[in-house]
């Protein structure tokens, strides 16, 4: 069945600064939950695009930004379709809106290649690049990759685009429907828990109102999703800017999501998990 989503209602105002803070809380230094839409075009060949596993433990796809190679950020904890970095912005001399927003006239990324906005946020992915030591000049987020059924295959080191492989023994759980990104629904210590599912954290968190550590500390505990249950080992991290925005108290990070074959897919309303 086909699920309609509704974006969260955030001050459009505060999107900027929403930006800076999850970044700040997941990354170090991590994305965002509210930019404009990128220009939305229809289906794509399948394909499948080698995928870089950086050490810090994010996930980055070659990408051209007209004739410019760069290096991309796979963020699915990102509301923008698509983040760059003021230095390629002004490299390219892209003219940059009052709202931070510059017009790329071409993205590509393997065989998807068109006109995109993207948002601008001053030396924002500069210092996220910094300090995982790795230099990169563009976040795909959520509404960019979601256009149509992906998946992160961390064993293969592969992204697909528009893929069909969603076998029924796969761990399938429903998204949150209201959410501007993939959120689940899922009970710890036998109490509802809402996590963010966020390829653009490295380490899945766990916000210390729910349990009885302080920030810092690594923890492991049981989570139970869509009737499975499964060990995760969090960080206690203040999720105060992703709890404010999605009403999440845990992320789900690439430390639990290499462990799968990640298949997402926005319409259908659902995640699968392959092992």
């Amino acid at each position: 069945m086909t699920v309609v989503r509704s974006a969260a209602v955030i001050p459009a105002e505060a999107g900027i600064q929403f930006v800076v803070s999850r970044r700040a809380v997941l990354v170090g230094a991590g994305a965002a939950l509210i930019a404009p839409r990128g220009l939305i075009r229809t289906a794509w060949a399948a394909e499948t695009i080698p995928l870089e596993i950086v050490p810090y433990g994010l996930a980055f796809v070659a990408a051209r930004v007209g004739d410019r190679a760069v290096r991309a950020l796979v963020d699915t904890g990102a509301v923008q379709a698509v983040q760059v970095s003021s230095r390629l912005a002004a490299s390219l001399k892209l003219p940059v809106a009052a709202n931070r927003t510059v017009d790329l006239p071409r993205l590509t990324v393997g065989g998807r290649s068109g006109a995109e906005k993207a948002q601008v946020v001053d030396g924002d992915i500069e210092r996220v690049a910094t300090e995982i030591g790795t230099e990169f000049d563009v976040v795909l987020g959520w509404p960019y990759l979601s256009r149509t059924p992906f998946a992160l295959d961390y064993a293969a080191s592969a992204l697909i685009f528009d893929d069909a492989n969603d076998p029924a023994s796969s761990w399938h759980i429903s998204l949150v429907g209201a959410a501007p990104v993939p959120v689940v629904d899922a009970f710890l210590d036998g109490r509802p828990l809402r996590a963010l599912v966020d390829t653009g954290a490295p380490v899945s968190n766990l916000d210390p109102r729910r349990v009885d550590a302080p920030a810092g500390v690594m923890l492991e505990r049981g989570l139970d999703l869509a009737g499975r249950s499964t060990r995760i080992r969090f960080r206690v991290q203040d999720l105060a800017a992703v709890r404010t925005g999605l009403g999440c108290d845990a992320v789900l990070g690439h430390a639990f999501l290499t462990r799968y074959r990640v298949r997402f897919d926005r319409t259908g309303g659902r995640l699968a998990l392959q092992s």
